[in-house]
């Protein structure tokens, strides 16, 4: 019975029935009779042997497929790490023990339907450099971030972030327009968008018993004194933090003018770009007619 041995030492990640498919198939690829399927069907369920293979609850498998759960840090898949784990320790995953092993987690659920916009973010989420990981780096311990994006038509709006009291998680929605931006548009968006996710994280998520905003004194001052804390705190405690992390993702491609002018763009109505000289803020603004007009700019994952 080789053609069993074979399907079951690499079983590891598959649930139950579709081990049994597997082996069917691989004893039909041996030549096995089909001309009595029941007593084939009968014979495979038999001779599968459940003690030495870890089976994973088809409902734990239907979660993966419909949720791709993403380490913020290093963009591994989350699912691939615990199905790792549930096999080296031979023990079989349930949504009972799922629950147990997400929580504690720091993930993001991907959710993202339009192509392109997925391929970039899953390019940002694998370049090393997402201003995410360096927030939950700098408070490790102390919160707990799951956040969820996904993509829908929001009207011409690149995108929107929020948090859910309900369940206590920010959100972040990409617009579908977006799509036919250039890259470092989009690119740009994603990071800006996760900041807010990341500030809404520290201020209403899932703390250590204790901490708030008010151990972190820079954003508690913001928090404090302006009504779009948020935009204020990213221009003018964060801006250097944003430029780097765009132009760490683009390399020489862009001037840094260029990297400068891009992250302004949705931060310019706040005090410290109005504090720029003049003749900067018009450089600046003629990048972003330059590229909100461009037809040759880069386009990347279509």
């Amino acid at each position: 019975m080789k053609a069993l041995q074979d399907a079951t030492k690499n079983s590891c990640g598959e649930s139950y029935n579709d081990l049994l498919a597997r082996t069917y198939q691989n004893l039909l690829d041996q030549g096995k009779s089909c001309t009595d399927s029941a007593a084939l069907a009968e014979e495979v369920k038999n001779t599968v042997d459940k003690t030495e293979t870890v089976f994973f609850d088809d409902e734990v498998m239907e979660f993966f497929e419909e949720n791709e759960l993403i380490d913020p840090c290093s963009g591994e898949k989350i699912s691939d790490m615990l199905k790792n784990e549930a096999c080296a320790n031979q023990k079989t995953l349930d949504m009972e023990a799922l629950e147990e092993k997400l929580d504690g987690f720091d993930y993001i659920i991907n959710n993202i339907s339009n192509p392109r916009i997925n391929c970039l973010w899953k390019k940002l989420m694998n370049s090393n450099n997402n201003v995410i990981c360096e927030q939950i780096s700098y408070y490790e311990g102390k919160t707990e971030l799951n956040l969820k994006i996904f993509s829908q038509d929001l009207n011409g709006q690149n995108a929107i972030t929020w948090f859910d009291d309900r369940d206590g998680q920010p959100y972040i929605s990409f617009d579908e327009g977006i799509s036919t931006k250039c890259d470092i548009e989009i690119i740009k968006t994603m990071i800006h968008e996760s900041v807010h996710a990341g500030i809404l994280n520290i201020v209403k998520g899932t703390h250590a018993a204790g901490w708030g905003i008010n151990d972190v004194p820079e954003l508690k001052n913001y928090y404090d004194n302006y009504s779009l804390w948020h935009h204020e705190y990213m221009a003018g405690a964060y801006f250097e933090e944003l430029v780097s992390a765009l132009k760490q993702y683009f390399g020489n491609e862009y001037t840094d003018l260029v990297y400068e002018a891009i992250m302004w763009k949705g931060l310019h109505n706040t005090t410290a770009y109005r504090a720029l000289p003049q003749s900067k803020r018009n450089q600046i603004e003629n990048i972003w007619d330059q590229f909100n007009n461009s037809t040759t700019c880069k386009k990347s994952c279509l």
